[in-house]
């Protein structure tokens, strides 16, 4: 344990030259206060990098293919499923990309400067220069719930602000560095998949491990929930740095996904499953909700049954540890409510897991003293 300690530290505190080859460092890693991984963080893929080649960092799944590509210079690949490599390209006009993301039609890149490149998949040409007024776009992803629903990116560089910028490049929204509290971000990934979402999730260079996965909300917080990807992946070999990230919902079949590039250890992709089991999300199925919401003392879950049902009612902190269950029986057609007492709740966010039979649904809720 010692000797991991003392390898992983070492580096960290290393001079960025040192990692010419290999692994871009942020200059100042982050520090936090770390959780236990209750999710189900199931290893879909985890394969060397340095097979298709060094210096890898920018990362996405297209649906189809990873495209991967090399943060020292203008190299991008493309490989299959199992992460072998299928070719090797150029596109003029870019060099040095450190992230890719996609609308679902086009990619779009960012590297250490303040353009974003939109790129054709297919023809794999440039097709435009998105100019921003963010330094650098060393992370990036796509979400198509900014400006209005008309879609747009949240990009930076690790522990500066977290920037909305529109499709053209105009300045959305910014969140605070002081309010995500990390220093050395240089993977994003949009979340709308995961229960009480949407989230957005960073890759983090923090002081610890160097290549920790954290959740936060919408609005830039930290919910609690991290997972180190130097424990498990390459067989908890450690040593890794974070790069790109990417989450998708056609990685493997019936499964979400969240993926991305562990500089030098190794190109993964975990299962993105609600701690809690959820299997189903929908909650107006059975009009779940939960209100005050935020809640201080108190707080009401209302659900409606169609028919009378074996129902389980239970409140789940933001790692899925079980903090109480509140209801059980059986319960007849109708609308049903219920009151949780946040007595001995700490302030944070939690969720209602209700249980319907073999249907599991969740609503998330804040407690603010």
């Amino acid at each position: 344990m010692i000797k991991k300690l003392h390898v992983i530290m070492s580096l960290l505190v290393v001079s960025a030259s040192s990692f010419a080859q290999q692994s871009e460092v942020a200059p100042t890693p982050s520090t936090y206060a770390s959780t236990p991984d209750r999710a189900l963080w199931t290893i879909q893929l985890d394969v060397n990098p340095t097979s298709i080649a060094l210096g890898l960092a920018g990362t996405l799944w297209t649906g189809t293919e990873f495209w991967v590509s090399k943060w020292g210079n203008d190299s991008i690949f493309t490989a299959n499923a199992a992460g072998v490599v299928t070719s090797s390209f150029t596109i003029p006009g870019i060099t040095g990309a450190r992230s890719i993301t996609t609308d679902g039609t086009s990619l779009y890149m960012g590297t250490a400067a303040s353009n974003i490149y939109q790129v054709n998949p297919v023809t794999k040409t440039l097709m435009s220069t998105i100019s921003t007024s963010v330094p650098a776009c060393r992370y990036l992803t796509y979400d198509p719930t900014l400006n209005a629903g008309a879609g747009g990116f949240w990009t930076g560089a690790y522990g500066s602000d977290i920037n909305a910028v529109s499709l053209s490049g105009t300045t959305l929204s910014t969140i605070a560095a002081s309010t995500h509290g990390l220093a050395g971000i240089y993977g994003m990934a949009y979340d709308p998949y995961s229960a009480g979402g949407p989230y957005l999730w960073a890759y983090d260079q923090d002081a610890v491990s160097g290549a920790t996965l954290v959740q936060l909300t919408i609005a830039g917080v930290m919910t609690g929930l991290t997972h180190d990807t130097n424990v498990d992946l390459a067989g908890g070999v450690g040593g890794g740095l974070a790069g790109g990230l990417f989450i998708t919902n056609s990685f493997v079949s019936g499964q979400k996904t969240i993926g991305g590039m562990n500089q030098g250890l190794s190109l993964f992709a975990y299962e993105l499953s609600d701690p809690l089991g959820v299997n189903s999300i929908d909650k107006n199925k059975f009009e779940l909700s939960v209100f005050p919401n935020p809640s201080v003392d108190a707080a009401t879950v209302s659900f409606k049954l169609i028919s009378e049902e074996m129902v389980t009612v239970e409140v789940y902190n933001i790692v899925g540890s079980l903090v109480s269950t509140i209801e059980t029986g059986n319960k007849t057609a109708g609308t049903h409510t219920i009151k949780i007492d946040n007595s001995t709740l700490s302030n944070g966010s939690y969720f209602v897991k209700l249980t319907v039979g073999n249907t599991v649904v969740a609503s998330k809720f804040n407690v603010i003293k």
